[in-house]
C-alpha cells in the first residue's frame, strides 16, 4: 500500500468531479480512490475551506496548510502536486528531498525551462519518480498513433499539425507534448501570438490571461518532419485535433470534450489518393486517463521503470514553450534548448 499526500485540492485534484460532463474519475483524488494499491492519508491547501470540502469528500484527516509540514509528519511514498505553476518547482524539490519515492506533477511542469530542469535534476539525484500529467500519453488511442507512426506502417512522418484553444500553458503545453510524442523533439519555431482583440473564448474563459495568450506556429522536428501549430481563444467551442502526413497515409484525431473523440487513419496506394482504412474507426475514448495515469505511477515504482510522462519529457515540452514565447516575441526562429 503506498501512501499518498495530495497538495492543492483544488480542481483537478478534486473538484472537477462536480462536472457531469467530463470523464469519471477525472481528478487526482478520484483515480487515487480507485487503487487498491493506494491510500490518500493527507493533504495539503493554504485554503482552510477546500480542504475541509476534500477531507469531507475523501475522507482524508491529516490536513495541512503548509506542504513542508506535511512532507515533514507524513512518511509518504507518492505526492502529487496540483497547485499553480509557478510553485510546482519548489515544492517539488522539497517533496524529493522530504524522502518521497514519487511525484505526480500536474502541467504545465513548471513556470520556465530553468525551474523545470531544477526540477528533473532534483528527483533524479534522489531517485524519485517524476511525472507529469500530460494525459494523452496514457490515451490508448494515441498510443496506437504512436505506434503506427514508431514502426513506420505508413512509411515516414511528413509533416503533422496540431490545433487547439485556450492558452500555451493552458492547453497548449498538452497539444506540444502530444506532437512531439507522435513525432519525436521539436528543435527550432517559429511563433506568433494570436490577437485576440479582447474577445475570450466562452468555453476556456476561466483559463484565460493575456500572460499566456494562444500562441500559433511551425515547429522543426529533429527527424525532419515540420508541423504547424494553430491556437485560438476566440472561438465559443474547444477543439484539440491533429493531423499526420506520411508518405503513405495520413491519421486525423479529434476531441470535442472527456468523451467525444473521433480517430481516422488511411492508407494510400498506387499514387492515385485511394483511401483504404487501415484499422478501425475510433469515435469514443477506451480507457479513463487519469486512472490510467496513476496506475503507470504505481507501476513504475513497483516495477522500478519511468511511466510514460516523464520529467525528461515535460522538460523537453517546457524547452519547446519557452522557445514559441521567445519568438512571438522577437518575431525571429529559435532553437530550442
Amino acid at each position: 500500500m503506498y501512501k499518498v499526500g495530495i497538495i492543492g485540492c483544488g480542481r483537478i485534484a478534486s473538484e472537477f468531479e462536480e462536472e457531469a460532463w467530463r470523464q469519471h474519475p477525472c481528478t487526482h483524488a478520484g483515480a487515487y480512490s480507485t487503487m487498491s494499491q493506494t491510500k490518500m492519508v493527507a493533504a495539503c491547501d493554504v485554503s482552510k475551506s477546500k480542504l475541509e470540502k476534500f477531507s469531507k469528500r475523501w475522507g482524508v484527516h491529516r490536513l495541512y496548510t503548509d506542504y513542508r509540514n506535511m512532507l515533514s509528519s507524513e512518511n509518504l511514498d507518492i505526492v502529487s502536486i496540483c497547485t499553480h505553476p509557478k510553485t510546482h518547482a519548489q515544492i517539488t524539490i522539497e517533496a524529493a528531498r522530504s524522502g518521497v519515492k514519487a511525484i505526480f506533477c500536474e502541467k504545465p511542469m513548471a513556470g520556465s525551462t530553468q525551474e523545470a530542469r531544477k526540477m528533473v535534476e532534483a528527483c533524479k539525484k534522489r531517485g524519485v519518480h517524476l511525472t507529469v500529467n500530460h494525459t494523452r500519453r496514457w490515451d490508448l488511442n494515441y498510443r496506437d498513433v504512436r505506434e503506427i507512426l514508431s514502426k513506420k506502417k505508413l512509411g515516414e512522418v511528413e509533416k503533422i499539425n496540431g490545433s487547439y484553444t485556450s492558452g500555451l500553458f493552458v492547453i497548449g503545453t498538452h497539444m506540444i507534448d502530444l506532437l512531439q510524442y507522435l513525432a519525436g523533439n521539436v528543435v527550432k519555431v517559429m511563433g506568433v501570438k494570436e490577437d485576440t482583440g479582447g474577445v475570450k473564448s466562452l468555453w476556456y474563459s476561466e483559463n484565460y490571461s493575456p500572460a499566456d495568450p494562444p500562441v500559433s506556429g511551425i515547429l522543426w522536428f529533429k527527424n525532419g518532419a515540420i508541423g504547424q501549430l494553430l491556437a485560438s481563444c476566440k472561438t465559443e467551442y474547444p477543439f484539440f485535433d491533429t493531423e499526420t502526413f506520411t508518405t503513405r497515409g495520413r491519421i486525423i484525431t479529434r476531441e470535442w470534450d472527456s468523451m467525444e473523440y473521433l480517430m481516422e487513419i488511411y492508407r494510400f496506394k498506387n499514387g492515385k489518393a485511394q483511401k483504404m482504412f487501415l484499422g478501425k474507426k475510433v469515435t469514443s475514448r477506451r480507457n479513463n486517463l487519469m486512472v490510467s495515469a496513476v496506475e503507470d505511477v504505481v507501476s513504475s515504482l513497483r516495477k522500478n521503470r519511468p511511466t510514460l510522462s516523464t520529467g525528461e519529457d515535460a522538460l523537453q515540452t517546457m524547452m519547446v514553450i519557452d522557445a514559441l514565447k521567445k519568438s512571438s516575441e522577437s518575431n525571429k526562429p529559435v532553437k530550442v534548448g
